[in-house]
């Protein structure tokens, strides 16, 4: 019975090692889509930037737009 209860141990500690090994993969995979994200992110905002600086009238509608545009949705709550 001694031998059963410390092969049991050992496939728990095997088990255990997977998981954290998965556990591990999985949390460089998210690190690396946040990474992405925030090149994204950063892209997008100096877009945004040099079209607003070549268009301001344009960009002060838009802006005027989605303000307005939210401040009704926000008004229905």
């Amino acid at each position: 019975m001694a031998e059963n209860s410390m092969e049991s141990g050992g496939r728990g500690e095997r088990m255990a090692e997977g998981v954290r090994s998965q556990a591990s993969a999985m949390a460089s995979g998210v690190e690396q889509r946040i990474d992405d994200l925030r090149g994204y992110a950063e892209d997008a905002g100096s877009m945004i930037r040099e079209y607003a600086r070549e268009h301001p009238w344009a960009a002060v509608g838009i802006a005027a737009g989605i303000g307005f545009l939210l401040g009704r949705l926000l008004s229905r709550t």
